[in-house]
């Protein structure tokens, strides 16, 4: 893969809109290896996802530690983990390229602070956790 030459020179322009000329609207460069927010998911002209990996770590992390600290039952912590937090994750991962393991490092704070809000030991069966109802799984 061709590296990206970084260069920190300020080289933004400015444009008009529709028909009132005199207003101007200045639009920056962004070197292609900063990672920058479309949609929701921060995509880099390099192909990098390590923005990515941190901000979904971040959100991570920021659940795990206001469910530590919350007045929620375990059943109420374990709705918000699969109604809130998993959506916010999952949203962006269609445009990502990020591995397993990645992932893995993004859902450890919060999965565990979600087993112990189910009274279950962190190192509880991930295939029990995860499995089916039919198969007396947890669907987490």
């Amino acid at each position: 893969m061709e590296q990206y030459k970084e260069e920190d020179d300020d080289r933004s322009f400015t444009i008009t809109t529709g028909q009132n000329f005199s207003e101007r609207h200045v639009v920056k460069r962004i070197p292609p290896g900063k990672a920058y927010r479309t949609l929701g998911v921060f995509v880099a002209a390099t192909g990098q996802q390590e923005t990515q990996k941190e901000i979904l770590q971040g959100k991570s992390r920021d659940w795990s530690i206001k469910m530590k600290y919350s007045n929620l039952t375990g059943e109420e912590k374990l709705l918000s983990y699969q109604r809130q937090l998993l959506m916010r994750l999952q949203y962006p991962l269609s445009c990502t390229l990020l591995t397993r393991k990645q992932l893995a490092q993004v859902q450890v704070p919060s999965l565990r602070e979600a087993i112990n809000a189910l009274g279950l030991n962190s190192t509880f069966p991930r295939s029990v956790l995860y499995g089916d109802a039919r198969y007396q799984g947890l669907e987490m």
